[in-house]
């Protein structure tokens, strides 16, 4: 699934088309590190054991881009399932929440005539240029293009675990695997942006079955008693972070809307960050969103 969603991440484009909401999601990212230290030593974690700092590892790789990281880091780290069980039943949840509160601080902002003038033209010639545009979700799912996109990724994915087979590098199949499709990406931006929308779907279907076979794999009982917990851990993280970043946005006077779209992509990832700028009419923020939530 990794690098299926990662077919658009051109490092070149991601870095120009996302300039002016670059900042704001950076604010957030630091937000989001922060409010990590701080859950991890205001909520007990102890219950967890050894789990405990690898959880919190990838809740707070969860918020800065997307569910994604949370699986990268959770793989890496090697997790037990029931513990990733109860961390995703916990951070939807909260999530959940955390939507409603966003949208209803978004409620009546739009962006500044400047933000528009920064950020037009750029995002224009990007959906213009067909640069992943399929990729964006714009374009009617293809058999045959997903199938050369799980081709691809089958492809990174085999040379990557080979790779750590051959050097002993133990837990480092999704850094390679991200690194390699990111290469691939910036190196033929066209070729991949043709499938990455085909692609994406595919992945999405391939996270879910990862999903439901890490929930069958765990056991209630612990969930039940562990969940709270890191209900409470995520709650104060991605409080400790909203709040970071509105605070640092009005020191710096970032446009509102800059910072609720980022906060949005840094907690739910592009995906939600673009269907929030669609939602809210803030059409010249699509494209922005979705790049910067891809570099999350």
């Amino acid at each position: 699934a990794v690098p299926m969603l990662l077919y658009t991440a051109d490092v070149k484009r991601v870095i120009k088309g996302s300039a002016a909401l670059l900042p704001a999601f950076v604010v957030g990212a630091l937000g989001t590190t922060l409010g990590t230290l701080v859950a991890y030593f205001a909520v007990p974690m102890r219950a967890l054991g050894d789990e405990g700092w690898k959880i919190a590892s990838a809740l707070m790789a969860r918020h800065i881009g997307g569910a994604v990281n949370f699986v990268a880091v959770a793989n890496a780290l090697e997790i037990q399932p029931t513990m990733m069980s109860a961390a995703l039943c916990a951070d939807n949840l909260m999530n959940a929440l955390y939507f409603a509160g966003l949208f209803a601080l978004a409620k009546g902002v739009m962006p500044t005539k400047a933000t528009l003038a920064a950020i037009g033209n750029d995002s224009t010639n990007d959906a213009e240029g067909g640069v992943a545009v399929e990729g964006e979700g714009l374009a009617p799912f293809s058999v045959r293009k997903a199938s050369y996109a799980l081709t691809l990724a089958c492809a990174v994915g085999f040379a990557a675990k080979s790779a750590t087979r051959a050097f002993g590098w133990t837990g480092m199949e999704i850094p390679i695997i991200t690194l390699v499709t990111v290469a691939l990406a910036t190196a033929m931006p066209k070729k991949l942006a043709a499938i990455a929308g085909s692609g994406e779907s595919m992945a999405t279907l391939v996270m879910q079955a990862f999903f439901v076979s890490v929930g069958a794999s765990g056991s209630i009982r612990e969930m039940v008693t562990t969940a709270p917990s890191l209900f409470f851990f995520s709650s104060i993280q991605v409080a400790f972070h909203v709040v970071f970043l509105l605070a640092i946005a009005k020191v710096c006077r970032f446009d509102k809307a800059l910072a609720l779209l980022a906060s949005n992509a840094c907690v739910g990832g592009p995906t939600t960050a673009a269907a929030m700028a669609s939602t809210k009419s803030w059409k010249s923020l699509i494209v922005p969103a979705l790049l910067v939530g891809v570099l999350g």
